[in-house]
């Protein structure tokens, strides 16, 4: 309890609930490893946070294809790392088979996005010869065909075994004298949404739910319960990039905001920009 001339100070010493986002209620989809640094820079910005995985993250149901790859790894020219998750499968592999960094030999590395990036020097130690600007796999390609780095070069595509087959489709077609494609690791959706989300969305107590890639936002939908659906209209959507924005359309329900920069960093900024009465 304030008592006195003091509360007139309220203005100035109310940093708590002048923070920006104070009061919001944010939902966060990502993998249960990756949701404590897109929660704890919400969380600092004044938000509520639920976090509420829509993917779980699994070794593939056989490792063999991706132990004769890593093995050969050597051989490739250029080695490309789509997410932080192909990155720490990698490292966790290679000494799993009793190897090691050297196994990548001479292979350049190009990765998309620079949280992957900074993956590759964090667990591999080795700097990334490429990542884009955009952090896309059209981006990529592009950039590697500008640079001749496509035509009789082989590479590795060490990643999801949902990935997009664009970037697959990209280099073959540019006359790659080979493109492995090995799954490293596998996604699936889980059985359910928590029921702290259920309630929360049920009571209208969500303001904006984040989606950091196409497959949270699918699985998203796909486990949401049907009694739920018509409560999403009043709830925002921030996307963290083209890809995820467009499949949040084909979902039905196009995002309210998309990052600028393709990042957790873009994804937050994009939420503080959005008018709080919108």
């Amino acid at each position: 309890t304030i008592i006195g001339q003091v509360v007139s100070l309220r203005p100035a010493l109310n940093w708590f609930e002048a923070r920006p986002l104070f009061s919001k209620t944010f939902v966060v989809t990502r993998t249960r490893q990756q949701a404590s640094g897109l929660s704890s820079r919400l969380a600092e910005l004044g938000a509520r946070i639920i976090e509420a995985p829509t993917i779980e993250l699994a070794p593939p149901d056989d490792w063999a294809a991706v132990d004769s790859a890593l093995q050969s790894a050597h051989r490739f020219d250029w080695i490309i790392f789509t997410s932080v998750n192909g990155v720490e499968y990698t490292r966790n592999r290679l000494l799993a088979i009793g190897r090691d960094v050297r196994a990548l030999g001479n292979a350049k590395i190009a990765a998309i996005g620079s949280a992957t990036a900074d993956a590759v020097g964090r667990e591999l130690c080795r700097s990334v010869d490429l990542c884009p600007k955009r952090f896309v796999a059209e981006a990529l390609a592009d950039e590697l065909q500008q640079r001749g780095e496509v035509a009789a070069r082989r590479f590795l595509l060490l990643r999801a075994d949902i990935a997009r087959p664009l970037l697959y489709h990209r280099l073959q077609g540019a006359g790659a004298a080979e493109v492995a494609d090995v799954a490293i690791y596998q996604t699936r959706a889980p059985a359910h949404l928590p029921a702290e989300l259920l309630n929360a969305i049920a009571t209208g107590s969500v303001d904006w739910i984040t989606f950091t890639s196409s497959s949270t936002a699918r699985n998203f939908f796909k486990i949401l319960p049907p009694d739920l659906i018509a409560h999403m209209a009043k709830i925002k959507r921030a996307s963290i990039g083209p890809v995820t924005s467009q499949t949040l359309i084909d979902l039905g329900y196009p995002p309210t905001v998309q990052a600028e920069t393709y990042d957790i960093d873009g994804l937050v900024q994009s939420c503080m920009s959005q008018p709080a009465d919108h």
